[in-house]
């Protein structure tokens, strides 16, 4: 794919990449649904599947923190009023919160964890890059603090002591 469309903005053209970031990894994901189940019910398919793994993501947050009502959580990434209006406004990408809230998830857990959670940041960066640069700066934060008080007591940022 490239990043520049001379069909876009004819006869200038457009850099994509200049104007994105070229944001496609949730354009990847969608993607073969809407090919095999055509635009409008791949669409809906690929709606409900970012939903599905918002509440999976806010779910493992509970989780890691101990909260005994991860359903809420859950619930509350799929819900809320900020996920709710980006997807209202055809804006899925913004409403995609799973990679951001896995990249959280990793900042406490085990050495394979933390790889899942950069590799998730990283994933989130590529979907929408304020993402990345939101996550990558509560993962930097985070990662100071640890180092500042010392990995027994930097994991109380999130609720373990």
């Amino acid at each position: 794919m490239c990043s520049s469309d001379l069909l876009l903005f004819h006869p200038w053209g457009k850099d994509l990449f200049a104007h994105t970031g070229n944001n496609l990894v949730d354009a990847w994901v969608a993607l073969p649904l809407r090919t095999l189940f055509g635009p409008v019910a791949g669409y809906d398919l690929w709606i409900a599947l970012l939903l599905a793994t918002n509440a999976v993501g806010g779910a493992l947050l509970a989780r890691r923190v101990g909260a005994t009502a991860w359903p809420v959580a859950a619930l509350a990434l799929v819900v809320n009023p900020y996920v709710l209006a980006e997807i209202d406004l055809g804006r899925p990408t913004q409403a995609w919160l799973f990679p951001g809230a896995l990249a959280l998830w990793g900042l406490t857990g085990s050495r394979r964890e933390a790889a899942i959670g950069g590799a998730a940041l990283a994933v989130c960066g590529w979907t929408y890059w304020y993402y990345g640069l939101i996550f990558g700066g509560i993962a930097l934060i985070h990662g100071v603090w640890r180092v500042a008080v010392g990995p027994d007591r930097g994991s109380a940022m999130v609720g373990q002591v």
